[in-house]
């Protein structure tokens, strides 16, 4: 007997990895978000949804059995929990104001005074850059921490920053991966045995394997799909203007010879 496994959507982890992503991106560019929510007081009915996922994923917590098969509700009650703690909508718009120096204009009537605030902050500040000089870019986090003499004065700061140069944040690369990464992407394509399949009519056909290497590819029919251009597109190849004799010899059987070890 089969049961329903805990539904754990791609759709949720792309939803927090993007908020993530958000944050850190405003950090980096000193975006500061103030959200405002125009419900009004409405504390009861926010708390509403989330009590009642509290309430079942509780329920299902406590009745565990002894050598009983586990229900799809026990299974699910970490999601549970993690979906009551989502279904307040102003915990989130909270947490990116506050995650970036702002905050969170809310469960209110009267918006003057708050918006009054906004004003003043993004009126009259000091903004101050800080250039750590890092010969290191390992991906670790370093903190940082900053004060003032004067006590009177508001401090809006990032808690630290990831060792990442600024090629390695423009393509992407998280934080966990930079330690991993001793060569670059290019050198690691030209020294490992990997092999890319290619077709004549690509635009960039010559500029990328002149900047890889013609050890890295091979010719692809699309065969059996049913507009693939064989055998016409062997022929555009083995006539290519721009490709060595030498090359399309690599990409039409002596790679494919090496990849097989033939």
């Amino acid at each position: 007997m089969t049961r329903e496994l805990p539904e754990v959507t791609a759709a949720k982890l792309e939803a927090e990895r993007t908020r993530l992503q958000l944050m850190s991106t405003a950090n980096r560019e000193n975006v500061t978000f103030y959200m405002v929510d125009v419900r009004g007081v409405s504390t009861m009915s926010q708390n509403g949804a989330a009590m009642s996922q509290m309430n079942a994923g509780g329920k299902a917590s406590n009745n565990t059995t002894n050598g009983a098969n586990v229900t799809t509700e026990q299974m699910k009650a970490a999601d549970t929990y993690e979906t009551a703690g989502r279904s307040n909508l102003d915990l989130a718009l909270r947490d990116l104001a506050e995650s970036t120096g702002g905050f969170l204009i809310g469960d209110s009537n009267d918006l003057r005074q708050p918006l009054r605030h906004v004003n003043e902050e993004i009126s009259a500040y000091y903004e101050v850059a800080y250039n750590p000089g890092i010969e290191n870019y390992d991906g670790s986090f370093r903190k940082l921490s900053v004060s003032a003499y004067r006590k009177d004065l508001v401090i809006h700061a990032r808690n630290g920053y990831f060792a990442l140069p600024a090629e390695a944040r423009a393509a992407g690369i998280a934080p966990f991966e930079m330690p991993l990464l001793k060569k670059k992407p290019s050198e690691v394509v030209r020294d490992s045995k990997m092999y890319f399949s290619v077709e004549p009519g690509e635009s960039q056909l010559a500029a990328t394997i002149d900047y890889v290497g013609a050890d890295h590819f091979l010719y692809a029919s699309d065969i059996p799909h049913w507009d693939n251009e064989f055998p016409h597109n062997l022929h555009d190849l083995q006539n290519h203007k721009q490709l060595s004799n030498e090359t399309k010899e690599k990409i039409l059987y002596k790679n494919a010879k090496e990849l097989f070890a033939l």
